[in-house]
């Protein structure tokens, strides 16, 4: 629609060079600016008769600096809060019992690396693994799969490896499994596999 209207307005400024009809044209196309019509006047136009349009302009450019520097403030803003919280839950320090059991297995957490939410559940790492891959898309499966082999190769660098943990990490304890969003999914799973109903379908036959 534009298009349509930056075409008759360059034939009309062409064809009658008259300064007036085209800002009638602006008036009755909201899409075009004074800047996009110009380039269709000969040099001798004077400026004074665009001025009005031209001032207009240039507010609405102003205004919309104003909007983008606020938004840009808040953004700022929330990047602070958000990397303080980060900060405060990476200082946290959270307090295990040795009698502690995996929220998953029930085996004691001392049996393994275990990882500790802000819910105060605790996991082991291989229960908690086994429990949030099926819950990955398959190119995140591909990924933890593949953290795994190096993170438990004796041949990956120790720089390298303090990466490939954080990586696991994201992946795998990015939230607590019994009160996140794998919990809310789970509410409309049934309880009992379709593989399993038919099994047990076939028993009672």
């Amino acid at each position: 629609r534009k298009r349509l209207w930056l075409l008759i307005a360059k034939h009309t400024i062409e064809s009658q060079s008259d300064t007036q009809q085209a800002m009638h044209i602006l008036k009755e196309c909201p899409l075009l600016k004074i800047e996009d019509i110009l380039p269709f006047f000969r040099d001798f136009v004077t400026i004074d008769d665009f001025k009005t349009k031209i001032v207009e302009s240039l507010e609405e450019y102003d205004a919309k600096i104003d909007k983008l520097k606020a938004q840009m403030d808040e953004h700022t803003h929330s990047a602070k809060d958000i990397h303080k919280e980060i900060e405060q839950l990476q200082e946290r320090k959270f307090t295990v019992p040795s009698s502690e059991v995996c929220a998953l297995s029930g085996r004691p957490i001392l049996s393994g690396p275990f990882y500790v939410f802000p819910s105060n559940y605790v996991y082991l790492a291989d229960e908690l693994t086994a429990h949030v891959l099926p819950h990955l898309d398959e190119k995140k499966q591909a990924r933890v799969e593949e953290l795994q082999v190096w993170l438990t190769s004796t041949d990956t660098p120790a720089a390298d490896r303090l990466v490939y943990q954080a990586e696991f990490d994201n992946l795998i304890a990015a939230e607590c499994p019994l009160t996140g969003n794998i919990m809310i999914e789970s509410i409309d799973r049934s309880l009992v596999s379709p593989a399993e109903l038919q099994r047990q379908a076939a028993t009672w036959a």
